[in-house]
């Protein structure tokens, strides 16, 4: 423990501040997923079929929206309670709409061992991975929403 509040210290100030923020907003994901279904905490998303790449145009949202991944990353690896791919990838929505970045939540499913269904949900913008990178490519897309 000494050493994360060591590496903790040693971040930048927006970094801080951004993993201070992951924390209570990876809390609040979780309890509202278990709450209310997936398209009332994504409302006012545009639904797509398959896969949606849009251009980014601006390199500093770019930036801010990897950043934001890191802090959701890193925030979940260090929280006490579970955070589910989509539960991190509702945080991070979360974190960019609030400053006007926008993204594509892409939702996938696959059979796993012993033909189980497996499903996963992974984060971009643009075609910069946010959260949920590790793995998706095992997982046909069934939908898509942006904004």
């Amino acid at each position: 423990m000494t050493r994360a509040i060591t590496k903790f210290f040693r971040l930048g100030a927006d970094q801080r501040r951004l993993l201070l923020q992951a924390v209570p907003e990876l809390a609040r994901s979780r309890r509202a997923l278990s709450r209310r279904p997936v398209r009332e905490l994504i409302a006012g998303v545009e639904e797509h079929s398959g896969e949606v790449v849009k251009q980014v145009l601006d390199s500093s949202e770019a930036e801010l929206a990897g950043q934001i991944g890191w802090a959701v990353r890193a925030a979940a690896a260090y929280t006490p309670w579970n955070n589910s791919c989509l539960v991190q990838v509702i945080a991070a929505q979360n974190m960019m709409r609030s400053r006007g970045v926008g993204g594509a939540i892409y939702l996938g499913a696959a059979r796993g061992e012993g033909e189980e269904f497996a499903a996963h949900a992974w984060l971009k913008h643009g075609d910069v991975f946010v959260t949920g990178e590790a793995g998706h490519e095992e997982y046909q897309v069934l939908t898509t929403f942006s904004w």
